[in-house]
């Protein structure tokens, strides 16, 4: 059953122009209620939740896509910090990774529990598209806010 998307915001923390520009036509082919802010590195992602976390109560973005390996730091590094401050359901933190022995658009096992969920990326637009729309299913199943 088609889920029916409000309107969100995923941060996605991707240095690569390429595969961000994929993966966000990817989420849009979705739902066009879905935004998507990029930033090209964990701190940036740090830096912008944190300017925005000033003024509201919760996170500023419904769910956190990372690369497992942004520029500055370990995406498992990034999950953990913001594990400090939201919790999983409010703020899920998916990783995609061109690494592991799954095929491409399979679920990985997550190397850390501080991830919703690990998946392998692709630039294949198709393989790309069950992605994201595992992504969001991920999301989706995570965001309590959305349940009650």
């Amino acid at each position: 059953m088609p889920l029916t998307i409000p309107h969100v915001v995923f941060l996605h923390v991707e240095a690569d122009t390429e595969a961000a520009r994929l993966f966000r036509e990817a989420l849009l082919g979705i739902s066009s209620n879905i935004r998507v802010r990029r930033v090209m590195s964990g701190q940036a992602a740090l830096d912008l939740i944190a300017r925005s976390d000033r003024r509201e109560a919760g996170p500023p973005f419904d769910c956190l896509v990372t690369n497992a390996a942004p520029l500055d730091m370990s995406g498992a590094e990034l999950a953990a910090r913001l594990r400090k401050r939201f919790d999983p359901a409010l703020l899920p933190v998916i990783a995609l990774t061109e690494e592991g022995s799954a095929g491409e658009g399979e679920n990985l096992p997550a190397a850390d529990p501080l991830f919703a969920a690990v998946y392998r990326q692709s630039r294949d637009p198709r393989q790309l598209a069950q992605v994201a729309d595992k992504v969001v299913a991920t999301w989706f199943a995570a965001a309590r806010r959305f349940h009650c």
